[in-house]
């Protein structure tokens, strides 16, 4: 990414972090903090410790930053997929138990919309998006963020974490 940006004259700065560890250490002024396929693994409590984290490295002078989460949503055809796809695309029993125990462990889109009000996200959306998923969109501060620099930071759990 770092070099498309770079090619196409952006300044774009990125930052991985595990939210259950370094958060204090991750601090704002990001444009973007995107999380992807991530909160199905935490219990309520982390999901909002997480976003709180994400909507504070969000946070710059003049607002504009967005935070942005995508994840499984629990539903009955998510499930079924899941269990149906999982045969087809894989021999493994591994496969054939984590993706719907995955679909299992999801929020719905209601759940993931209070989560995210009981964070202080007010505002956010959540929509359904194909494959049985759901976004969240948040925008921090109202203003615009501007095209020329990008700050990224991108949050995922650690295998050493589980």
């Amino acid at each position: 990414a770092a070099r498309r940006a770079a090619a196409a004259g952006v300044v774009l700065r990125t930052l991985r972090a595990d939210l259950l560890v370094e958060s204090p250490a991750i601090g704002s002024g990001f444009d973007l903090v995107i999380n992807g396929l991530f909160l199905h693994h935490l219990d309520p409590g982390d999901v909002c410790r997480v976003m709180r984290t994400m909507a504070g490295a969000c946070t710059r002078e003049g607002g504009g930053g967005e935070v942005v989460v995508s994840d499984l949503r629990r539903d009955r055809l998510g499930l079924a997929a899941a269990v149906v796809a999982s045969r087809m695309l894989s021999r493994s029993r591994i496969v054939h138990f984590d993706a719907p125990a995955s679909v299992r462990g999801a929020y719905t889109m209601e759940e993931l919309r209070t989560l995210a009000a009981s964070a202080g996200l007010a505002g956010a959306t959540v929509r359904a998006v194909w494959p049985r998923r759901m976004l969240l969109e948040w925008r921090c501060g109202g203003g615009a963020t501007s095209p020329g620099d990008l700050n990224v930071a991108t949050s995922e759990r650690s295998a050493a974490h589980g």
